[in-house]
């Protein structure tokens, strides 16, 4: 090699070209004829993978997660197998070149889906595949520079590389040992042999086949994502389905009493209420709204949860009055909550600092854009106004949107969508919102130097919002008005030990201990004087809901009652206010009741 590359940098270009040309068919030689240690190392790496990573070591865990990976990259193994055989047929040199990028292109799912595995213990799945393309170039630029130019990614490739050289080396010489066994024995070893390869072959692609055909969206293998453009058809489906349902919203009616003049509806993010001062967290991280709460123009909920921790799943929920299996369905012929209030004579506004119109994924249209806010169609029916740019700070959004929320019409219906502590929460506040630092953690649970700045920037974040919610308060105080701040989900931050984030929902049975995190959101109501004068049966009946057990899955119905809108599609049992207040079961996305999942079993 080093005498090539010398003659290389002697030479002119032809003749370091007919000097590489060895080299390059030496790599694809060795790509081609060594492929099938792919599929060995690739299921052995998974099973030492899946155990080394499973919480706590749980054998629950690695046995329930093992045989889909298994079975899913044998199947995608073997298929890969036959195509390159087909390739190499007469051994064409484009038929060795393509089997080369085939092989290639296996190593890099194989690098993919270990990469996934030790860095957000899960599996590779569309919901992982998302994560990478629904963003903008604010949070990808995070997402890498947190996850991906690390050394402990980097480690994970370099790893997977020198074990590959290992394990290619001990496979070879126990092939070599088979082959020379078998050439001892009688051809009655070799049918034997062959048979038994064949058998296991067809088991598991059968096997496969099967699970394709059990589940997708849940628990999907490395060989099922060439399928994802399928779920964005069914995401493409469902969005034609709700442009269908807007004529439906002419069923709404004027409000049935007097409504408040302003509500407005702060859609918070990756909130995790463990982390505010409001639910008994030491740290100063809700300054301001402790103060408003002691002032008593805050009411804080007690026991609130989300039906599922993803923002795009729980958008579908939070906008929609339908039923949770009607809503999560292919035909959710529903008109949304936005609809509902514009018919019934209210401004419905969006401010939003996570999406826009704007936004466009791969091949132009909104890859995992299941959402009101991914439809032309949709946006227009729901919204007298939105915005179509974001800011890297909320409140930057905030301040650039000032004039607009100065300036309503009544009644209205303000909805600002913030990034709030969404990750990587280290890029959601400025510099001199730097109050925590690793050393207010230090007893924190033998937490690593990292893990503790990981906690500081989260409480950081959350304190920034803190400052942001006491801006929109302080915008509505004289008027009769409503605020009201929920967050689309919670986010587990360190709060047991070294786990974090929301990719344990991935699961095939979450652990509750954990979930309660990214599960129980907070909700804060603050009223105004003026708000508490004309409305003081509304305001009572708020006072007396705020420790109900409650699901952010029936919010639209709680709105609707808050702005006294009738509609057909609003169910009084569902809202906290209402005198028809049933205190039904909270389902959550793995289990019916999530009151009694979460009791230690």
């Amino acid at each position: 090699m080093a005498q090539i590359i010398g003659k290389v940098m002697s030479k002119g270009s032809f003749s370091a070209f007919t000097h590489a040309v060895p080299v390059i068919h030496g790599v694809l030689d060795f790509l081609c004829r060594n492929f099938w240690a792919l599929c060995f190392y690739d299921l052995l790496l998974g099973f030492v993978g899946y155990f080394w990573v499973s919480p706590g070591g749980s054998i629950e865990f690695f046995f329930n997660r093992i045989p889909k990976g298994i079975i899913g990259a044998f199947s995608s193994a073997s298929i890969l197998m036959i195509i390159r055989g087909l390739l190499l047929l007469g051994n064409h040199g484009w038929g060795r070149f393509s089997a080369a990028l085939l092989t290639s292109f296996a190593f890099l799912i194989s690098s993919a889906e270990l990469w996934v595995l030790f860095m957000f213990r899960c599996r590779l799945s569309d919901r992982i595949l998302r994560l990478f393309l629904d963003t903008d170039l604010r949070e990808a630029s995070g997402f890498l520079s947190e996850y991906f130019f690390n050394l402990r990614s980097i480690g994970v490739f370099v790893g997977f590389l020198l074990f590959s050289i290992l394990c290619h080396d001990l496979f070879r010489r126990a092939w070599m040992r088979l082959i020379t066994f078998a050439d001892a024995r009688s051809r009655r070893f070799h049918g034997i042999f062959r048979s038994i390869v064949l058998i296991i072959f067809l088991l598991g692609n059968y096997a496969s086949y099967k699970l394709d055909a059990i589940s997708f969206n849940r628990d999907d293998s490395i060989s099922r994502l060439i399928k994802v453009w399928s779920v964005q058809r069914k995401v493409n489906d469902r969005i034609r389905s709700m442009e269908e349902a807007i004529p439906l919203a002419d069923g709404a009616v004027s409000p049935s009493s007097l409504p408040p003049d302003r509500i407005i509806w702060i859609l918070g993010e990756s909130d995790n209420k463990h982390h505010s001062q409001l639910y008994g967290y030491p740290l100063p991280t809700t300054p301001n709204l402790l103060k408003e709460f002691e002032n008593g123009d805050l009411i804080c909920f007690s026991d609130v949860i989300c039906y599922f921790p993803w923002t795009i799943e729980m958008m579908d929920l939070l906008f929609s009055p339908a039923d949770v299996k009607v809503a999560r369905s292919d035909n959710p012929a529903t008109p949304l909550l936005p609809m509902l209030f514009r018919k019934a004579g209210y401004q419905v506004r969006l401010f939003d600092n996570q999406s826009t119109l704007l936004r466009l994924g791969p091949l132009g249209g909104d890859i995992g854009g299941g959402t009101i806010m991914n439809s032309r169609k949709l946006s227009s029916a729901n919204f007298d106004y939105r915005n179509d740019y974001m800011e890297f700070f909320d409140s930057d959004l905030l301040k650039k949107e000032w004039p607009h929320l100065s300036n309503p019409s009544y009644p209205s219906l303000d909805i600002i969508h913030l990034i709030g502590m969404h990750f990587p929460s280290k890029n959601r506040y400025p510099e001199d919102f730097r109050f925590f630092t690793p050393g207010h953690y230090r007893d924190s649970k033998n937490l690593s130097d990292y893990e503790l700045g990981r906690i500081a920037d989260y409480d950081n974040a959350l304190r920034y919002v803190d400052s942001e919610l006491k801006m929109i308060f302080d915008l509505v105080r004289d008027e009769d008005a409503i605020v009201i701040y929920l967050p689309d989900h919670g986010e587990l931050v360190y709060d047991i030990d070294s786990r974090s984030g929301r990719s344990f929902t991935l699961d095939p049975h979450p652990d509750p201990a954990i979930s309660t995190f990214y599960v129980e959101i907070p909700m804060y109501i603050f009223t105004t004087t003026r708000f508490r004068s004309l409305h003081p049966d509304l305001y009572s009946r708020l006072v007396a809901a705020k420790d109900e057990k409650f699901s952010s899955a029936w919010f639209s119905h709680f709105l609707l009652d808050i702005a006294a809108i009738e509609s057909r599609f609003r169910r009084p049992d569902l809202s906290p206010v209402s005198p028809q207040w049933a205190a039904p079961t909270r389902p959550i996305w793995c289990a019916d009741d999530y009151d009694a999942w979460k009791l230690p079993r």
